[in-house]
């Protein structure tokens, strides 16, 4: 990444490397993207560093079955991405379809890995009939 302000193609294969590890559900790829001293604020909620955003992603998806996420480019300026996203999931203990939606905003170093994530996230309950994102019943996902 250049001091100057992200490209256009930059941005856009930002966002994809993020929506990737974030589709993994898997907190060590998250982790490989993320610098070590990263802060990850989420509502009320504030992780510090990668054993905190491990842990943190890792208790998030261990009951999460069936993940699908849409994460859609918005802006981009400088050193940061802006991102709204959508996810939906099934819980594994209770069997209820939940929906997170909301909007993220991710800082970058000069080598491209997160130095700060913005998040505010309102998330749902759901009925499987509502869902609006499907997966593919080929996925890594479920």
């Amino acid at each position: 990444m250049s001091a100057t302000t992200l490209s256009e193609t930059e941005a856009i294969r930002l966002n994809q490397v993020i929506t990737n590890a974030w589709s993994s559900k898997d907190p060590s790829n998250v982790i490989r993207i993320i610098e070590p001293n990263a802060v990850w604020r989420e509502n009320d909620n504030v992780f510090l560093g990668r054993n905190e955003i491990w842990a943190a992603l890792r208790l998030r998806w261990e009951h999460t079955l069936h993940f699908q996420m849409r994460q859609d480019l918005t802006s981009y300026n400088d050193h940061c991405i802006a991102v709204r996203f959508e996810s939906e999931w099934q819980d594994s203990l209770r069997g209820q379809w939940y929906r997170e939606s909301g909007r993220v905003e991710f800082t970058f170093d000069t080598d491209q890995l997160i130095t700060k994530i913005e998040s505010r996230i309102e998330e749902h309950r759901i009925t499987v009939e509502a869902r609006r994102l499907r997966l593919d019943t080929t996925a890594r996902n479920n």
